[in-house]
């Protein structure tokens, strides 16, 4: 079903799990004259004393495939450790998201029990993640930018090999950033002559369109930021240059990734269980059925 369904397994099993556990009830509640168990706020309140919603991060979102979509869902970028994985999507999936989506689901699903409606509605919401995730993913590149450490350029004066030198060693930072890693170094660009930093660029930025390889989409966005990309490193302001540079290189990236997961999502950015339900049923109804020789 892809990364997203991957990604909001855990969301939807918690969410599926309780709505089979309400039919359950249901069905004993009918039997036992019991209003309490056809009240939502029987199940949200459960739930939040159970501290679901927080262990849903500590438990659920540290298994091994699960991070590995998780990783594909935050555009590729690399994550240095798995607290920081999971603090990313706390920022992106807040706890009150999470708690709001299920409290809603549960609500939508007694009255659709209680036939308050006719028709069950179980969906989770994911507007509000998708327009959290480049923010966020840029404050933790910009973050790990800011730590990386500066070194010496290695060149003394302005000579056409100390120049070509130099921009070979950005045209690889850059090459890096656009395939999703945050680089551990880089030349620091405040002392080199201010005459020689422009020739630095130009050598550097046709080399990354002409041999790194990137997409169409990837590059044209960084032939549309040209000018952003020119400003620090004429200005010789290193770590600004790594962090136009990201959102030039690496923004494609997320964007190839939030594409990918609107795919399993309707018009409003929400992902119906209902139908995912259908799907998968309809899928395995359609598999061939293996016979086992004799």
């Amino acid at each position: 079903m892809g990364c997203l369904v991957s990604l909001f397994r855990a969301g939807a099993t918690l969410i599926l799990g309780v709505v089979i556990f309400i039919g359950f009830l249901s069905y004993l509640a009918i039997n036992n004259f019991s209003d309490k168990l056809l009240s939502a706020d029987f199940y949200t309140n459960t739930l939040a004393a159970e501290d679901t919603y927080n262990r849903i991060y500590d438990e659920v979102l540290l298994d091994d495939e699960l991070i590995d979509r998780t990783r594909e869902f935050l555009g590729d970028i690399e994550i240095v450790s798995q607290q920081d994985m999971l603090s990313l999507l706390r920022q992106i999936m807040p706890p009150d998201y999470i708690h709001s989506e299920v409290e809603g689901a549960i609500e939508r699903t007694i009255d659709w029990v209680n036939e308050d409606v006719d028709e069950l509605n179980l969906y989770v919401d994911l507007a509000a993640p998708i327009a959290n995730v480049k923010t966020v993913m840029f404050n933790y590149i910009d973050g790990r930018i800011d730590d990386l450490t500066v070194e010496a350029p290695g060149i003394s004066a302005c000579s056409p090999v100390a120049a070509a030198s130099l921009a070979d060693t950005f045209v690889v930072r850059f090459e890096q950033i656009a395939n999703g890693v945050i680089p551990e170094s880089v030349p620091s660009l405040g002392g080199i002559d201010a005459t020689c930093r422009p020739i630095i660029f130009e050598l550097a930025f046709d080399d990354l369109i002409a041999g790194a390889g990137l997409n169409a989409a990837t590059t044209e966005s960084l032939r549309a930021g040209k000018r952003e990309l020119r400003t620090p490193f004429a200005a010789g302001d290193t770590l600004e240059v790594l962090k136009v540079s990201a959102r030039l290189l690496a923004e494609p990236l997320m964007d190839d990734a939030i594409a990918r997961i609107r795919e399993d999502l309707d018009s409003g950015d929400r992902f119906d269980l209902i139908h995912q339900i259908a799907k998968t049923l309809a899928f395995g109804l359609q598999a061939p059925v293996q016979v086992r020789p004799e």
